[in-house]
């Protein structure tokens, strides 16, 4: 795997934490508009019944920060 291929997969991971980070923190819900017809938007939340405290939710993010950050390391 090359340098690039795996900065590639740390960018992409970084996105995706930053937008679940966006949705639970502003108790947002996901829409879905792939693969409905035009106008149809199947919103869908991602924490269904589970509320997290402020500490809990930096303690999750922190997690996937060390998470990426050792995967980074790895690739160097």
């Amino acid at each position: 795997m090359s340098i690039g291929h795996a900065k590639s997969i740390i960018a992409l991971a970084r996105k995706i934490a930053t937008m679940v980070w966006h949705l639970i923190t502003n108790d947002k819900m996901y829409e879905d508009e792939t693969g409905y017809e035009k106008g149809e938007v199947q919103k869908r939340k991602i924490v269904e019944t589970d509320t997290f405290s402020i500490d809990e939710r930096i303690t999750i993010i922190s997690g996937i920060i060390a998470i990426i950050g050792n995967k980074e390391g790895e690739s160097t």
